[in-house]
């Protein structure tokens, strides 16, 4: 019973408590800071102009929204933004899907498409690749790596080579002997090396519809490779040769003689050098 008598007076106690403490006041949640309108507006032609972590942007010193941040101008630029009610000026990336920031408004020099076997080239607009890595343009750049037979399809041609890919009527290739070298990716240019020593001719070349057309006053001749019947197009020779160990690089005086004919093939000459 007298617990009963201590409960009501408890509850008693706590009502009167309730009705004697005074409401709360709820003040006004404080506005965010504005642009300060008094400040005044400084005019500029550069950057120079303005204060320290300022931007001259519209010919007007405003503010940078990370203090002493750069911004590449290959790969970004300076663009005013509104940040909790003030004008700023942030680093907007050019190329966000391939170069971004580490933050917001930072300098544009992370590279998020070629990384982590390369990084990408604004000039080429490619990825250029660590070594054992081939770069990629579709769906966007890349770098993958391939095994060595497939990597040796994309690398570089030399200078006396030209590309599958490219090769012309003009080059004077049969095509029966392309298809029987399709897993290869380079060819040299016919009649411009020596067929004996693979060494570059200066000025020999594949004439279309003769062959290969042999310099003499640089010491070449033509010669016919029979063992390559479906190399080179045209009735002439199919190859050139010097008759110097290291091909001249300067013509010398000299006397064709034609010696003899072989089943209408052009004359083969030999040569009379003067001294």
């Amino acid at each position: 019973m007298a617990f009963w008598i201590l409960l009501l007076l408890y509850s008693f106690l706590l009502l009167l408590y309730a009705w004697q403490y005074p409401s709360p006041s709820i003040q006004k949640w404080p506005l965010l800071a504005t642009d300060d309108t008094s400040t005044p507006t400084v005019r500029c032609q550069d950057t120079n102009d303005c204060n320290a972590h300022h931007i001259c942007l519209n010919q007007t010193c405003l503010p940078q929204l990370l203090r002493g941040e750069e911004c590449d101008p290959l790969t970004g630029e300076w663009t005013l933004v509104s940040i909790q009610g003030k004008s700023l000026v942030a680093c907007i990336c050019k190329y966000p899907d391939f170069i971004h920031q580490k933050h917001y408004g930072g300098n544009c020099d992370v590279d998020v498409t070629c990384q982590p076997y390369g990084h990408y080239n604004l000039h080429t607009q490619q990825c250029d690749c660590l070594e054992g890595f081939v770069a990629f343009h579709q769906p966007k750049p890349s770098c993958k790596k391939l095994p060595v037979v497939e990597r040796m399809m994309y690398e570089s041609c030399d200078s006396d080579e030209v590309h599958f890919s490219y090769i012309q009527p003009s080059d004077g290739f049969i095509a029966g002997y392309l298809r029987r070298h399709q897993n290869k990716k380079c060819f040299k240019r016919p009649c411009t090396f020596d067929a004996f020593t693979g060494q570059p001719l200066k000025k020999a070349r594949y004439e279309e519809g003769n062959g290969c057309v042999c310099d003499p006053a640089l010491g070449q001749f033509g010669v016919r490779i029979e063992g390559l019947p479906d190399y080179v197009q045209g009735p002439g020779y199919n190859a050139c040769a010097s008759v110097f160990q290291t091909p001249l690089e300067y013509p010398i005086s000299v006397e064709i003689v034609p010696y003899f004919y072989l089943m209408q093939e052009p004359p083969s000459p030999f040569y009379n050098t003067k001294t």
